[in-house]
């Protein structure tokens, strides 16, 4: 699925985060990234003026 606006990545299990290579979703905020919810964690940690 996609990330809905507002949604926050801690609703995806941490062990599924966790397992989530940081290199991959740091780069960009592609589909299979935003499935795992690691999207939204980049977009509020590395740019705050672009909060959802």
């Amino acid at each position: 699925r996609y990330c809905q606006t507002g949604e926050k990545w801690l609703t995806v299990p941490l062990m599924a985060f966790q397992a989530f290579p940081q290199p991959l979703w740091e780069t960009s905020c592609a589909d299979a990234q935003c499935i795992m919810g690691c999207c939204l964690m980049y977009e509020l940690s590395h740019n705050p003026s672009q909060r959802l």
